[in-house]
């Protein structure tokens, strides 16, 4: 009997991490499409690159403030409902943009881009850390990360095979059809009782205020706005530092974006190896990953000549960050199924986050030297480590006590 309810619970935890994963990658193909065909919009002179950081801009912006309200709202609106609709309207934004071809009208793709997609990772969290044992959810939530390092990777295939166009019109049915298609099948399992879904009472600004009780809340604010900067403002300019710091052509560059996005797949995997088997304090662990992720980036500067070391040091740089994104997102986040709060912790976190990439993204397109670009990287790396310092000895002051 209770091998048959284990083998029913890892039946339906597959189902559901299944479906949310591919749904999610809806999100990260989205957003990684603009990068790779950004050389390409440069060079045919479709748009030059001050309008392309424009475009990313906003759509970081309003990615942002829809994370915040969306975030909220999926703490109360049924999650099927607000992952249909944010797969609607962000395949509509990138539908739409190689069609209009035109500076004010793409910044509305952008926006319904942007807003779209910050519909989805909030309720997609909440299913899966309201519906699993936190020990299970941990392993699908790691899974779940792995499309943020996916995404990247098909994007730079599809530009590729594809003329940059049709890289946005495969993009924008891919949504579509997860979109719907997600729909129904969570509907499915919902009249099977497979997942079930909680919704939060609480006034929404006294829950916003409550997030700020709970232990290691505000550290891991800035350790968001950090990896989004890493994962989102970094990776969108990789394929036109390739071309313009290494002197990479088009295709390599973009063969390159592929061989880094791949080797970032091991991220999530390196991480939870050795938070269980290593390194059990997730503060110290974030630690380590950014002072090596500082120390990678900084050799891009010594390395240059060198372009193969130089791209293995990105590579590396990459997976530290991502190893620190992982312990946000795979662990930290779904603890917070006890509060009632996962959508609104992603909401809030994913806000802080965006925010801070949507300022940098502007900073980064203005820079003229792209030495000043790695030392920023490597300052941003740098606080990220002092943070962590500091909640070390904050959280031991607090045991102590």
């Amino acid at each position: 009997m209770a091998l048959t309810k284990m083998n029913k619970e890892i039946k339906s935890s597959a189902e559901i991490g299944s479906i949310c994963i591919f749904t999610y990658l809806v999100s990260y193909l989205s957003r990684n499409i603009t990068s790779v065909v950004t050389p390409t919009l440069i060079e045919e002179k479709i748009y030059i690159k001050a309008e392309l950081g424009l475009f990313t801009t906003v759509y970081f912006a309003v990615y942002a403030i829809g994370q915040l309200l969306n975030g909220v709202l999926g703490d109360r609106i049924r999650s099927k409902n607000m992952i249909l609709a944010g797969c609607l309207i962000s395949g509509g934004g990138m539908l739409m943009f190689p069609i209009w071809n035109n500076p004010i009208l793409n910044i509305a793709s952008f926006a319904m881009l942007g807003f779209g997609l910050s519909m989805l990772r909030g309720p997609l969290m909440k299913i899966i850390a309201e519906n699993m044992k936190p020990t299970v959810a941990e392993t699908v939530c790691v899974l779940f990360s792995v499309a943020s390092f996916a995404g990247p990777l098909l994007a730079s295939l599809l530009v590729i095979v594809f003329k940059w166009q049709w890289v946005f019109y495969v993009t924008a049915i891919f949504a579509l059809v997860m979109g719907i298609g997600s729909f129904f099948y969570f509907s499915v399992l919902e009249r099977k009782g497979i997942i079930t879904f909680k919704s939060k009472k609480e006034n929404i600004f006294k829950g916003l205020k409550n997030l700020f009780s709970i232990p290691n809340f505000v550290f891991f604010l800035l350790v968001a706005a950090i990896v989004e900067i890493a994962t989102s403002s970094i990776t969108f300019w990789i394929p036109t530092y390739m071309s313009e710091y290494l002197k990479l052509s088009q295709k390599m560059s973009a063969g390159v974006f592929s061989i880094i996005s791949l080797l970032n797949l091991v991220a999530p995997f390196v991480c939870i190896f050795i938070y269980h088997r290593f390194l059990k304090d997730y503060i110290k662990l974030e630690a380590l990953m950014f002072a090596l992720s500082a120390l990678f980036f900084l050799l891009l500067i010594f390395t240059k000549g060198i372009p193969v070391l130089n791209i293995l040091l990105f590579a590396l740089a990459k997976i530290t960050t991502g190893c620190a994104s992982t312990v946000l997102w795979s662990i930290y986040i779904p603890s917070l199924a006890k509060y009632g709060s996962v959508s609104t912790g992603n909401g809030v976190y994913d806000f802080s986050g965006y925010a801070a990439a949507a300022m940098l993204n502007a900073f980064f397109a203005s820079f003229s030297n792209w030495n000043g670009v790695i030392i920023s990287w490597v300052l941003i790396m740098l606080v990220g480590l002092i943070g962590s310092v500091i909640s070390i000895f904050i959280n031991k002051r607090i045991k102590e006590a």
